[in-house]
């Protein structure tokens, strides 16, 4: 049987090194509504909640910023990268 010694998760930042903190803030509410956005990193996002989801989770680890931009914007990156498959992008 294992005995709960203190809080888990007592502590809203994780602690990943001396240097760098990482806050625990990001939320996934689980909506599913399909209501595509596009944001600037040329990703298209189910809906909003799920881009602010993403936006917190590319802050907090690569700390870049993404904003909402013109759908146009996806559409382009999308012809881009069907034009040249086998260049890699980042994962931001």
């Amino acid at each position: 049987m294992l005995r709960v010694v203190s809080q888990v998760h007592a502590n809203r930042n994780v602690y990943v090194s001396a240097e760098v903190i990482r806050g625990r803030d990001c939320v996934d509410t689980g909506e599913t509504k399909n209501e595509p956005v596009c944001a600037s990193n040329g990703v298209q996002y189910l809906n909003e909640e799920v881009f602010k989801y993403h936006k917190c989770v590319i802050q907090v680890t690569w700390d870049k910023t993404i904003e909402l931009v013109d759908m146009k914007m996806c559409a382009e990156a999308l012809q881009e990268d069907s034009e040249h498959p086998n260049v890699s992008g980042a994962d931001y």
